[in-house]
C-alpha cells in the first residue's frame, strides 16, 4: 500500500481541493486495511500524520498570534477602526488552515477506527506465564498459538535498550525459532523445557505463552500486538513472596 509522505500537506501544489484528493485516497486504503483487521503499519502511519498536523495548526496558530494586526487609522468621526496585517503570507496561511480543517477531523475518525479494532483483537488475545517466572524476564520464550490448531509459533524475546528524541526507552526484538506441534494432552511446558535444553544453558527462562481465538493476519496485526501486550507484562509489577 502507498504511504502518505509526512509532509504531504506542504508539498506543492498547496490547494484544498487538491490534498483532499490526495488524504481521501490515502484514508481509503487505510479503512480498508482495517476492514480487514490489517492494523499495521497503517495505524503507526495514520497516528503520526494526526500528530505532525495538530502540531502544524499549534505551530500556525502561533504565528497568528506573533503577527496579530496593527492599527493602521481611526477615523473617530465614523467610528471606524482600520488595521493592517503584520505578516502577508499571500493567503497560504488561510489554504493551509483549510486543509488542515477539513484533514484532522476525517484522520481522526480513521485513527479511532483502528484504535477500536486494536482494542477488541487485544482484548480477545490471552497471554499466561508457562510454568514458573524467574526474576529475570528481559530474555525469554513466547509461544503463540492460533485457536485449538496445531502449530506453535516458537520465538525468542529480548528487552532491547532504545532511544528516541533522547529519552531512554524499552522495545522488545523476536527472534523466530520455528513452528512446532506437541503431542496430544503434552503440556505447554514440556515445550518450555525442550526450548531450554537446545537454546539457553539456563534451568530456568521466563516463558509466555499467547493464544489467539481466530487467525488475524500474523505480521500486520497479531505480532504486533503481541509484542506490546508481552512488553506490559514483562514490566509489570509483581507482588513479593511474602
Amino acid at each position: 500500500m502507498p504511504h502518505l509522505p509526512i509532509n504531504w500537506i506542504t508539498q506543492s501544489p498547496i490547494d484544498k481541493e487538491h490534498k483532499s484528493y490526495i488524504l481521501l485516497g490515502y484514508l481509503q486504503r487505510v479503512k480498508a486495511a482495517f476492514a480487514e483487521d490489517k492494523l499495521y503499519p497503517f495505524l503507526s502511519h495514520i497516528l503520526t500524520h494526526y500528530e505532525a498536523l495538530r502540531a502544524l495548526r499549534a505551530r500556525q496558530e502561533g504565528i497568528k498570534k506573533r503577527f496579530s494586526p496593527r492599527l493602521k487609522r481611526a477615523d473617530f468621526d465614523h467610528m471606524v477602526l482600520t488595521y493592517e496585517r503584520m505578516c502577508d503570507d499571500g493567503g497560504l496561511m488561510v489554504e493551509i488552515e483549510a486543509i488542515l480543517q477539513y484533514s484532522i477531523p476525517r484522520i481522526k475518525r480513521v485513527l479511532d477506527t483502528g484504535c477500536r479494532n486494536y482494542e477488541r483483537i487485544e482484548r480477545r488475545l490471552s497471554l499466561t506465564p508457562v510454568g514458573f517466572l524467574p526474576t529475570y524476564q528481559r530474555e525469554g520464550y513466547l509461544l503463540i498459538r492460533i485457536a485449538d490448531l496445531p502449530p506453535i509459533a516458537t520465538y525468542k524475546y529480548t528487552v532491547s535498550q532504545l532511544y528516541q528524541h533522547k529519552e531512554r526507552c524499552f522495545g522488545i526484538r523476536l527472534e523466530s525459532l520455528g513452528t512446532t506441534t506437541l503431542p496430544q494432552f503434552a503440556p505447554l511446558t514440556s515445550l518450555k523445557h525442550a526450548l531450554i535444553r537446545k537454546h539457553s544453558p539456563l534451568d530456568s527462562v521466563a516463558t509466555f505463552s499467547v493464544t489467539s481465538p481466530k487467525a488475524y493476519p500474523f505480521a500486520e496485526t497479531l505480532l504486533p500486538i503481541v509484542q506490546r501486550r508481552l512488553m506490559r507484562e514483562v514490566f509489570s509489577p509483581r507482588p513479593t513472596p511474602a
